[in-house]
């Protein structure tokens, strides 16, 4: 029987750990999630590019989607026992076919 932390809280299914360490390449698009590790769930919103990876830390690329809230945010280096990586390229594809609109002019 799945313990309470292998228990997901819609459905009851088995939690995936997210990609395995060999499947972490540059170039590579990721979502991530805090894990038990970690509260930080300041990279959750966004959809990430792998720029390089070592044993111990990721250095990842702001891809959307929109733009970050804070600008200095667009590359991060995060520990990687600390945080699951999970596959985004049909997200990124996805949030790339959206409708976008451009303000041209603010009317007085």
């Amino acid at each position: 029987m799945a313990s309470e932390e292998e228990t997901s809280v819609a459905g009851g299914a088995d939690c995936q750990g997210g990609l395995s360490r060999h499947d972490l390449v540059a170039g590579k698009l990721v979502t991530v999630s805090a894990n038990k590790f970690c509260a930080d769930r300041s990279l959750t919103d966004a959809i990430w590019e792998i720029v390089a990876l070592n044993e111990g830390h990721i250095l990842l690329e702001f891809r959307g989607p929109g733009e970050p809230v804070d600008p200095s945010w667009t590359r991060r280096l995060v520990p990687l026992n600390e945080h699951d990586f999970y596959d985004a390229t049909d997200l990124a594809n996805a949030a790339a076919e959206a409708p976008t609109a451009t303000v041209v002019r603010i009317r007085d």
